[in-house]
């Protein structure tokens, strides 16, 4: 790499600043120069080249520090942020995304409206906003999962049985809201989600009964698919979640050119996606949520312990430069989601089971190279 780059990382709060550490690292080894923005104060703000504490969504003093600085690319892991940063980008001559794309990718209601228009197969949702949306009529006796309609990983995820269950727990208060430790009720769910305010709201989802998962990792070049690999959770015989394999893996052609045609739909130029994949017991694969983190924590560590150094190719991936990406194959591990504790029998098991990994490998294998086939 010769050519120095800039970055300005747009943060919502200093929690999550030592996420990004391994990537600002990342940029002083290949010589980027990079600038990080949050609107608190944080000693560990100093890990980048330049740093800039601004109040929470000001518009002028970010634009002014983009200004200045002259970026080449924007990024953001919150994706609430995307519709505020595409239009910063669009500012500063840089094409990240399209308005459109930054709308759909911002809430997860916008993201499955969108993949039902492509007639693409995604689980039922629905931003519920008046108590008929949590009528079993609409939904049959399927399992169910309550979370919010903003990216933020497993927090604030709840599963239930059916339906009804769900509107049993939200008439009673017995959910909590993991942010503010408050009861999740009804009346209040449905205000929020009317109002649909900068904090977003909840969507109710069809649960899938699946047989494994794909975290993919997508990074888009100038318009086009770069790199797409993968961490696979699998799924035991007895539908309990079991364990996580972790690492770059080859994707089959059909993904990646549903992806592609998604990315010329909406336009996606320079940017990275992180959807997930639900294989159902057929093998059929559901296009689950979006979200812009680049790298889930779990993955990049299990990766660069396998000797690549995924903040670094990352980063090369997104500016179109060789990466390689190249690594032992990441071991498998044993693997759970807190926040699925309201129910035990969607409770995430925790099994010793030496051939179970190698056993669902093979069969991974196997829908993969079908895929390629079709």
């Amino acid at each position: 790499m010769t050519t120095p780059q800039l970055f300005i990382w747009a943060l919502s709060s200093s929690s999550s600043i030592e996420k990004h550490t391994p990537f600002l690292k990342a940029c002083r080894e290949l010589n980027i120069k990079s600038v990080l923005v949050s609107h608190e104060s944080n000693d560990e703000l100093l890990c980048a080249d330049e740093n800039y504490v601004v109040p929470l969504h000001d518009w002028q003093a970010l634009k002014q520090i983009a200004h200045q600085s002259k970026p080449t690319l924007v990024m953001t892991q919150n994706c609430r942020l995307t519709p505020f940063l595409a239009t910063l980008a669009k500012e500063l001559g840089i094409n990240l995304y399209s308005k459109e794309a930054a709308e759909i990718l911002a809430y997860k209601d916008r993201w499955h409206r969108f993949l039902e228009q492509m007639n693409l197969p995604s689980p039922k949702t629905i931003l519920p906003t008046q108590e008929s949306d949590f009528s079993s009529q609409l939904w049959g006796r399927t399992p169910v999962v309550l979370k919010p309609s903003f990216s933020t990983g497993a927090v604030n995820t709840f599963v239930f049985e059916n339906i009804d269950e769900l509107y049993s727990s939200l008439i009673q208060g017995t959910l909590l809201n993991e942010n503010s430790g408050q009861p999740l009720q009804l009346a209040n769910l449905l205000k929020q989600n009317q109002d649909y305010d900068e904090q977003g709201g909840f969507i109710v989802q069809e649960y899938l009964i699946h047989q494994w998962q794909l975290g993919i990792e997508i990074f888009i070049h100038q318009g086009q698919v770069k790199l797409i690999h993968s961490a696979e959770i699998l799924v035991n015989e007895s539908g309990c979640e079991a364990y996580a394999h972790l690492g770059p893996v080859p994707i089959p052609r059909q993904l990646e050119k549903i992806f592609q045609d998604i990315a010329d739909r909406i336009g996606l130029y320079n940017c990275h996606l992180s959807p997930d994949i639900l294989i159902d017991k057929d093998g059929k694969p559901y296009i689950l949520d979006v979200n812009l983190n680049v790298g889930a924590e779990g993955l990049m560590q299990a990766i660069q312990s396998r000797g690549l150094d995924y903040c670094k190719e990352s980063l090369k991936t997104l500016l179109g430069f060789s990466a390689n990406w190249t690594c032992e194959e990441v071991a498998t591990v044993s693997y759970s989601l807190p926040s699925f504790k309201k129910n035990p029998q969607f409770q995430i098991a925790r099994e010793d089971n030496a051939n179970f990994p190698n056993f669902a490998k093979n069969r991974l294998l196997e829908w993969r190279g079908r895929l390629d086939r079709d």
